[in-house]
């Protein structure tokens, strides 16, 4: 169903930076010794059904301008189980199964985690996540650190997960919720950016990896190429079944493993073809080399489908164009593998850039699953600071059902930054007048403040 008018949905900045950023952006790093020692396993893990599917997809701050033009009321939440970025005061008796996760950083703001070294910085970083969580209501959070470059940073930002899931499962605890916050990571699936990682503990206190499977090709590599390739791979190195393996091998359970697409592509002008090289990447829909996966195929060119690799481009011959990116039948297919490999599921990046109805590859996905992840989300919130949050979500019962659950290599999952705020909230935790587009399109007037960002 389309979200409806009774959901309060707010967009709201992709980051739990609003106090912690601020509070830990110091760049001195404190060595740690480079041995990782797993700690003891008292962490728990969001529960869903074994047969069921995770069909996530990325709702970013900038959506609702130009040229994304896609606002909260166009989202089909009919196949979605969580949805990443956006704010929601869902309704008590309808989207119940609709997640909403807050991520934290991405590709431009990844620099902030210079704290994340050091133990105090990370203690503050987590006491403002858990505030975000009650204030805000949502049922849990995503790290996305790109990337983890040294084996200290690598250790912290296990540290850093690690101290998140215990705060989250004190948090539920305190409040008596029957099912744990949502924690989620999203790594790369290129061997060298999560190399210093540590793979079993993070393992332990995750939900979810979420692999961004995609931008293995673009405007840093030599030759024209798929930029999601399942298999194969033999000029770029990568491959999507190869990290997976790769991960499983380390550690990482493969039911926790929830593989991302792409719904945008990588462009190559002045070429012959796939492995070709290329002069120039065009100009795209957002960004030179990327457009849209709505806006595709374009006119005049032929789209060809590598069932091998499971893989697709399509080609303009009189343009010398070749455009990498997932078609229906590609997506059908890594969520046919996405089944016999036994991984959690899939996400998308991002919602606003699909097309609707047949063409959709959220879509398309969740009719390969048919069975989607049906645990409820948290609706009880009663310490938030805002009125319709404690009113709309907190039902005063004392216990609330959360879910499991999950921004990408190069610059295409794009992050937000912190705007800043100089009104404050009054005594009875009604809106501060902070005059915002989208704190306008709330239909509470004691809703949160919507803070945004035009990326």
């Amino acid at each position: 169903m389309v979200l409806s008018a009774s959901i309060k949905l707010v967009l709201f900045i992709a980051t739990i930076a609003l106090a912690a950023i601020a509070d830990v952006g110091a760049t001195a790093i404190q060595p740690r010794t480079t041995h990782y020692k797993v700690r003891a396993n008292r962490l728990k893990a969001a529960s869903k059904r074994a047969s069921s599917k995770v069909n996530a997809a990325y709702y970013p701050n900038w959506a609702i301008y130009s040229p994304y033009d896609f606002q909260p009321t166009e989202i089909n939440t009919t196949s979605l189980t969580h949805l990443f970025y956006a704010f929601a005061d869902i309704s008590t008796d309808s989207e119940r199964n609709l997640k909403t996760v807050l991520s934290v950083g991405g590709g431009s703001c990844s620099d902030h985690f210079s704290f994340i070294t050091d133990s105090s910085k990370r203690a503050t970083f987590v006491t403002s996540a858990v505030q975000m969580i009650e204030d805000y209501g949502f049922d849990g959070t995503d790290v996305d650190f790109e990337f983890p470059d040294t084996a200290a940073r690598g250790s912290g930002l296990a540290s850093l997960i690690t101290e998140l899931r215990t705060a989250f499962d004190d948090l539920q605890e305190k409040k008596g919720d029957t099912t744990p916050y949502i924690l989620t990571a999203a790594t790369s699936a290129i061997v060298s950016l999560y190399t210093h990682m540590n793979f079993p503990e993070l393992d332990a206190a995750l939900d979810f990896w979420n692999l961004m499977a995609y931008d293995y090709t673009g405007s840093w590599t030599d030759t024209a190429d798929d930029q999601a390739n399942l298999y194969g791979g033999s000029r770029t190195g990568v491959s999507t079944d190869t990290a997976i393996n790769d991960y499983i091998s380390r550690g990482v359970t493969v039911s926790k493993i929830s593989l991302g697409l792409p719904v945008y592509s990588r462009s190559f002008e002045d070429t012959s073809g796939l492995r070709d090289s290329y002069d120039g990447v065009g100009s795209g829909t957002s960004e030179a080399g990327i457009y849209f996966y709505r806006d595709l195929a374009k006119s005049g060119a032929t789209v060809y489908e590598n069932t091998t690799d499971v893989s697709a481009y399509s080609y303009d011959s009189s343009k010398r164009e070749l455009v990498s990116y997932d078609t229906p039948n590609i997506a059908k297919l890594k969520a046919q593998y996405v089944q016999s490999k036994g991984l959690a599921g899939t996400f998308f990046f991002d919602l606003s850039t699909d097309k609707k109805g047949n063409g959709s590859l959220v879509d398309t996905t969740a009719d390969v699953y048919g069975d989607l992840d049906q645990t409820q989300n948290h609706i009880n919130y009663p310490n938030s600071k805002w009125t319709n949050i404690r009113n709309n979500m907190g039902q005063g019962s004392g216990s609330s059902s959360a879910s499991t659950t999950q921004s990408s290599t190069a610059s295409t999952h794009q992050s937000t930054s912190t705007t800043s705020r100089s009104s404050t909230s009054t005594s009875s935790g009604s809106e501060p007048n902070i005059g915002s587009q989208v704190a306008q399109r709330s239909n509470s007037a004691t809703g949160p403040p919507s803070i945004h960002q035009k990326v």
